[in-house]
């Protein structure tokens, strides 16, 4: 019973007509952005020769001695100490801030990471290559390289992901709670438990075809068209340690933070239309709640908002765009305790409630 209950979800919220209207309005979008991707890539000469101090405005290459490598260190250390002394002088004011802003303390200790892997390594006078969201794909533009465009494509459309997601999470209750069709449907022999999960399953089974549809088709244009250097890169886990990947590995970061964020805006938008009985409003709170970030931010909790503890794609970088005070291993925690209680609290909603 329950898997008919799951396939017919399936078919009420799976729309043909909506899924043709984004996938046009994907297949635009791709051509508009692989248009100006080779524009760019005509006009812009990303000159990188001498860059080697990891400024954030200049370049992830980095090539350094022995004696730069100890310098920098040194450097960096007494940074580090500084802003450690500045963050422990201005207390609870330290995580305040308008907007998202960088968290110095995690990006010098990034910094320290990979001036400490290349000295472990010996990895001297060698162009090395550092991974950073901001930066993958601002310096790979003069490069025209595969990976970066992917990564760029699918940037672009989360947005459009997530509106497909709020549309499609936002009716699975709201549109049957207010044209009646519940209460029939819980005529028949199944638990309210049952229908919930059946929604959710369908629903989350809807946006990961969606996601796969739109990777495959940016994957295989993106190396068609382009190519890859061979090199590989340093990337930096929670400003913890070191590791080398290849140039590719981007994407994979991408691909998961993005079918994260899709999934998530759909939990919040069933949860908000569960709880409310309406579909505007749940298609509405999840943007709301991301546009409420910057007020959030002056308060000083921008490290512990919804919207916010989602972005596991920078936890890999030098830091760039994570808010200040952020963590790893608070942003998951608090990731799984968010969703998992709305997912929860959607089961106990509709339990408890009267569809009459």
């Amino acid at each position: 019973m329950f898997k008919q209950l799951y396939f017919g979800e399936l078919k009420k919220m799976f729309s043909l007509k909506t899924a043709l209207i984004f996938f046009a309005i994907f297949v635009f979008g791709f051509i508009i952005v692989g248009l100006s991707f080779r524009a760019i890539g005509n006009l812009v000469e990303i000159d990188t020769v001498g860059m080697q101090d990891l400024s954030p405005m200049q370049s992830n290459r980095i090539n350094v001695s022995e004696e730069e490598t100890q310098s920098r260190l040194s450097v960096l250390r007494t940074e580090l100490d500084r802003a450690e002394a500045e963050k422990a002088e201005e207390g609870y004011s330290y995580y305040l801030s308008l907007l998202n802003s960088m968290d110095e303390i995690y990006y010098l200790k990034s910094q320290i990471e990979i001036y400490e892997y290349i000295a472990d390594n010996e990895l001297y006078h060698t162009d090395l290559y550092f991974y950073d969201t901001v930066l993958y794909g601002v310096s790979s533009l003069g490069e025209q390289t595969a990976t970066p465009f992917a990564v760029t494509m699918l940037g672009v459309f989360a947005f459009l992901l997530s509106i497909y997601a709020l549309i499609i999470g936002s009716g699975a209750y709201a549109t049957e709670m207010r044209n009646g069709t519940l209460k029939i449907l819980l005529l028949h022999p199944i638990s309210r438990n049952q229908l919930t999960l059946a929604k959710l399953l369908a629903m989350l089974t809807i946006l990961t075809g969606a996601f796969l549809v739109i990777f495959i088709c940016t994957v295989c244009y993106s190396y068609l068209a382009y190519h890859d250097p061979g090199y590989t890169m340093l990337f930096v886990f929670n400003a913890q340690s070191v590791f080398q990947a290849g140039y590719a590995f981007p994407l994979l970061l991408s691909v998961m933070s993005l079918l994260v964020n899709t999934l998530a805006y759909g939990i919040m938008a069933f949860f908000f239309g569960t709880l409310t009985r309406k579909r505007v409003l749940g298609f509405v709170l999840p943007y709301a709640l991301d546009f409420a970030a910057p007020l959030v931010g002056m308060a000083g909790l921008s490290r512990f908002w919804i919207t916010n503890v989602i972005a596991f794609e920078s936890f890999f970088g030098v830091g760039m765009g994570l808010n200040t005070g952020s963590n790893f291993f608070l942003s998951l925690p608090l990731a799984i305790v968010y969703f998992g209680a709305m997912i929860a609290l959607s089961f106990v909603v509709f339990h408890q409630r009267d569809v009459a």
